[in-house]
């Protein structure tokens, strides 16, 4: 497997692993951009009574990390998947959101623009927070407020530094409605934690993608965390066509845990509440046969066992959910190589989906 990695240095196969890698740059850049537009969210967001998150795929997942985070400033919000609003559009809550919030990397996915066309049409009095990569997008004619992490824009497929870049926008967005002015010394030292959690875990993130002998990978999280693991599943499974998938953590023990072999690896998103219920059911994978990976906080996981783990600097609540996946994104490309793939091009996909 160390062929195919020295194989894809010369052939210039590189992109991932440098966008990757240049994630401390782009969450410096977001920071900068929401720090400038502060004034503009803050009054958009406090006169909300309700808040809907949209995107497709990566963005989705935002989506749903956004509305637990929102939610948790006692703005009642929720996610949904852009393209269930074009399939299904009477699922959606009789009751229009004051603020409608579109996450799309490249700003021209054609479901999230549509979607966003339904929601203003049955309300037009909705206001439109985009967050986005592409500062010259359709999605900006549609917005009332347009959050740009403009050096998050990516070459790769797969995404990496647009996630965690969005991600701390989301993040921002909550300690906003929290601090207000003052959320932006919440954010200091981000760009150097990054750096600092892409330095501290590369090594460890080759070793297990360089594990071929792993054949299932499966990712638990719980509230904000969730939308991490399904990112989490979505990265392995693009990046290295591996079977992998997601779920929130106590639903594993209703029927997905029946899976758990000796090849099988477990990725557990640690968070600070409940934590007698992460470490039965770490003690339970490993009882069973399964492999264990924690992340979470080292004052969270003290005395824990598992085979790997990754600590995590210790930040404000809600600015270090980036951190979480920059190792899940080294661990994908390091066995998508491993594996002879070629984890910049992944098979029958592209970056951006217009219909």
């Amino acid at each position: 497997m160390y062929f195919f990695e020295v194989a894809y240095w010369v052939m210039g196969m590189t992109v991932t692993i440098e966008e990757i890698k240049e994630q401390p740059m782009a969450l410096e850049a977001v920071l900068e951009e929401l720090e400038d537009k502060a004034n503009q969210i803050g009054s958009l967001l406090s006169g909300a009574s309700s808040c809907l998150f949209t995107g497709c795929g990566s963005s989705y997942y935002l989506g749903l990390i956004g509305a637990h985070l929102t939610n948790r400033t006692k703005l009642p919000s929720y996610a949904v998947p852009a393209g269930e609003m074009i399939v299904s559009p009477d699922s959606l809550p009789a009751v229009s959101p004051d603020v409608v919030i579109p996450i799309s990397r490249s700003g021209e996915s054609t479901e999230t623009l549509s979607a966003v066309r339904e929601l203003k049409e049955r309300n037009p009095g909705s206001q439109v927070l985009s967050v986005t990569c592409n500062e010259d997008c359709s999605l900006r004619e549609l917005s009332d407020v347009l959050v740009v992490s403009r050096e998050g824009v990516e070459e790769s497929t797969v995404a990496t530094k647009s996630f965690s870049s969005m991600l701390a926008a989301i993040e921002y967005l909550s300690r906003l409605r929290l601090d207000g002015e003052a959320a932006r010394d919440n954010f200091r030292g981000l760009p150097e934690d990054s750096r600092k959690v892409l330095d501290r875990f590369e090594k460890l993130s080759k070793e297990i993608g360089r594990r071929t002998d792993l054949e299932k990978f499966v990712f638990l999280g719980t509230g904000e965390h969730y939308g991490l693991a399904l990112e989490a599943m979505l990265c392995v499974k693009e990046m290295s066509l591996t079977w992998s998938e997601a779920y929130p953590l106590l639903e594993f023990r209703h029927g997905p845990k029946s899976i758990v072999g000796e090849n099988t690896l477990v990725v557990v998103f640690y968070s600070r509440p409940g934590g007698e219920k992460f470490d039965d059911l770490v003690k339970e994978v490993n009882s069973i046969g399964g492999e264990t990976f924690v992340m979470g906080r080292e004052e969270n996981m003290e005395g824990l066992e598992s085979n790997y783990r990754a600590e995590i600097p210790v930040r404000p609540e809600y600015t270090d959910l980036s951190l979480y996946i920059a190792p899940i994104q080294q661990l994908g490309y390091y066995r998508a190589i491993g594996l002879g793939l070629d984890p910049d091009e992944p098979r029958n996909l592209e970056q951006v989906v217009k219909l």
